[in-house]
């Protein structure tokens, strides 16, 4: 993964869950970019076709045994996209099974090299780049996905034993692979709705980043790694951060429009999540949380006071967390009253009114009269404690709310 990182390849680490090695918590650490999700009966949370290539390396997922699990693969990798799968030798029955499987699903081997001292062999299979192929399988085993099933459906959706068709149309994301990097952060495909709202969002988070988180917040970003944007609309603040040496994880709201397949096609990372559940990864992981309108939206979503959803969002902080929020005072004094150990600093930007929380230590235990055993199990679940649990130490927290070039309903 890091050799990749010189050749601006961007690479996502899958951790799957109740996995007896904790390699995706020492990916996190590392500052790469990961997401912890289990990989059973349900869809991975990506739409399809956004992957060029996925590895598997000493992989003891039984594909063959499966098959729901080697479809699912084929439904997020792109049109021409390549499976890399590294594992010691398999049993004469396991191998002939596997090739039986990707046959059917008409998978091209273009490479297969064993070492002779390890054992572990190397096989790089490629997904076809047409429907042609699949017209003229013998057997029509798996099926062909129906029409009205839509491929990018993740959240929730048990997996399926049907192949997707290849997108063919202009109309549909996936028909042709992005443009080269960086190029892609600036290219819009045809078949994105409301270019112009994209193209508007990415000069407004470039504006807003260039004049006030860089140089006007207190963030000292040789510090910042590891970012996740939690209400992404079309990757712009992460597209913003170019130059910073950091990853986003752009968390796309399922009751949000679905632009998750454009921010991959930005060549951006990302997820699909509910935030009325916990987020997929470990404590202490993420430097800085981008919360554009998160906090307002999530509490009408909810008919309910921001102060149920604080703690939950808390749990995400590294220790020593820094929070800034961009919005309004009375939101603020909320968000002071119910964040167990966090002292919030106010601070008033040209652009905005930022609270920061610059430090999570015992000194602010005693002055926080919510810091109890009984309020801090009624926290439990919710959003801020949460948030404050996958956090960093001296982590930041940026709730954007009055800053508006464009307005996304």
């Amino acid at each position: 993964m890091a050799s990749l990182f010189d050749k601006d390849v961007l690479t996502l680490t899958l951790g799957l869950k109740d996995d007896l090695v904790d390699l995706a918590q020492v990916s996190l650490e590392r500052g790469f970019a990961t997401v912890v999700s289990p990989f059973a009966r349900r869809r991975l949370s990506f739409p399809s076709g956004v992957f060029d290539a996925i590895h598997c390396g000493q992989c003891t997922i039984p594909w063959h045994s499966h098959e729901g699990k080697l479809l699912e693969i084929n439904r997020i990798l792109r049109p021409g996209g390549y499976f890399i799968l590294s594992t010691k030798h398999d049993s004469i029955e396991a191998e002939e099974a596997m090739n039986t499987l990707t046959s059917s699903i008409c998978w091209n081997i273009l490479a297969h090299k064993t070492d002779d001292v390890s054992d572990v062999g190397v096989k790089i299979y490629q997904k076809p780049d047409s429907n042609d192929i699949y017209v003229l399988r013998r057997r029509k085993n798996p099926p062909l996905c129906k029409e009205h099933e839509n491929p990018d459906s993740a959240w929730y959706v048990p997996m399926k034993t049907c192949l997707h068709t290849i997108p063919s149309v202009i109309e549909q994301h996936g028909t042709e692979w992005p443009e080269e990097w960086p190029k892609s952060l600036e290219t819009y495909p045809e078949w994105l709705n409301n270019k112009e709202k994209a193209i508007d969002d990415t000069k407004h988070w470039k504006n807003i980043v260039d004049k006030s988180y860089l140089t006007g917040m207190g963030i000292d970003w040789s510090t910042i790694r590891n970012v996740m944007d939690m209400k992404a609309i079309y990757g712009g603040f992460a597209a913003a951060l170019l130059q910073q040496k950091i990853w986003v994880m752009n968390v796309v709201p399922i009751h949000a429009p679905d632009t998750l397949p454009f921010i991959f096609e930005r060549e951006l990372v990302g997820v699909y999540h509910d935030w009325c559940e916990p987020f997929g990864t470990y404590p202490r992981s993420y430097d800085l949380l981008h919360a554009d309108h998160f906090f307002s939206r999530l509490k009408n979503r909810l008919q309910a006071q921001l102060v149920p959803t604080n703690p939950h969002v808390v749990q995400h902080a590294k220790p020593k967390s820094r929070a800034q929020r961009v919005g309004f005072p009375e939101t603020l004094a909320r968000l002071h009253s119910i964040s167990v150990a966090w002292c919030i600093q106010l601070s008033l930007t040209r652009l905005s009114t930022s609270a920061t929380v610059p430090t999570w230590h015992a000194a602010c235990h005693a002055t926080n009269p919510l810091f109890s055993a009984s309020n801090l199990r009624e926290c439990v679940g919710h959003q801020l404690l949460n948030i404050a649990r996958f956090s960093r130490p001296q982590a930041t927290i940026v709730d954007v709310k009055q800053i508006k070039v464009v307005e996304f309903d």
